[in-house]
């Protein structure tokens, strides 16, 4: 397990590197394990169970807006880079990288609901689709312009954010988002006669599962449609608690039954 003092060098290495290159960056609320909620710089702020932007949308360019806490690193979408979520399921992470030999860099976020993180170019003219190609697993994102990905090595409520494939490994040089389309439609989809998947653009706000195209101009909150994935691994956690808590009843009632017939 990693220090304090180590993971705030390994964060503010990354950062410096991040600015270096050019990556649209931003400050994003922090997990705390002991008070297991997140904190954020934004006085009064409630929004506690998701990941979002400690102070704005805004890409910083001054890493010493990392300096004073250990807030983690978003990476803001649609300024030249987009990403990928593409989630695991029951796969290993590795039987995806391997299966598809995905061009660019990509992340694991590690947690209940593992998930690949890949990242594009936009800046060589490549126009952000419609539709997302037909075969990839359900629930599977297009971060463009208005969202946002935590970056290695970040801590977030599920897991780790780490490198698969680090920009460094490629010299910093991302495929365009059309290739890496193409790579996920032939590889992950083959000659599936499945329709195209709506583009889940998350800056638009539509979180996994919901489907029908968008349009980046609906204003829905980014903080929950990015933490979709989380708000899903609580939902399943309360439902089974639910669902214990109701045979734990029905065991109780039927003892119950059980002992006044007896009498």
């Amino acid at each position: 397990m990693l220090t304090g003092v180590l993971r705030q060098a390994r964060r503010k290495a990354a950062v410096t590197a991040f600015l270096e290159a050019g990556w649209a960056i931003a400050p994003g609320a922090w997990w705390d394990q002991r008070l297991e909620q997140y904190h954020c710089r934004r006085v009064g702020c409630l929004t506690t169970g998701t990941i979002h932007a400690a102070d704005g949308m805004t890409p910083r360019t001054d890493p010493s807006a990392w300096a004073d806490d250990p807030a983690t690193i978003l990476l803001i979408t649609g300024y030249g880079i987009d990403v990928v979520e593409l989630p695991l399921g029951t796969t290993p992470p590795e039987a995806i990288f391997s299966r598809t030999t995905l061009p660019g860099p990509v992340a694991l976020w590690a947690s209940a609901r593992p998930r690949l993180l890949l990242f594009a170019s936009t800046t060589g003219g490549s126009t952000v689709p419609d539709r997302l190609p037909g075969g990839l697993p359900e629930g599977a994102l297009l971060h463009s312009t208005g969202s946002y990905v935590p970056l290695p090595p970040s801590r977030v409520r599920t897991g780790d954010v780490v490198w698969m494939r680090p920009p460094q490994a490629l010299d910093w040089q991302l495929p365009e988002l059309g290739q890496v389309l193409d790579v996920l439609g032939h590889r992950l989809g083959g000659d599936t006669t499945e329709p195209a998947v709506p583009a889940r653009l998350t800056g638009a706000a539509l979180p996994a599962g919901t489907a029908g195209a968008t349009s980046t101009s609906t204003t829905t909150s980014t903080d929950t449609a990015h933490s979709s994935p989380e708000l899903a691994d609580q939902t399943a956690q309360t439902a089974q608690a639910e669902q214990t808590a109701r045979l734990a009843h029905r065991r109780r009632a039927s003892i119950r039954a059980a002992a006044a017939r007896k009498a």
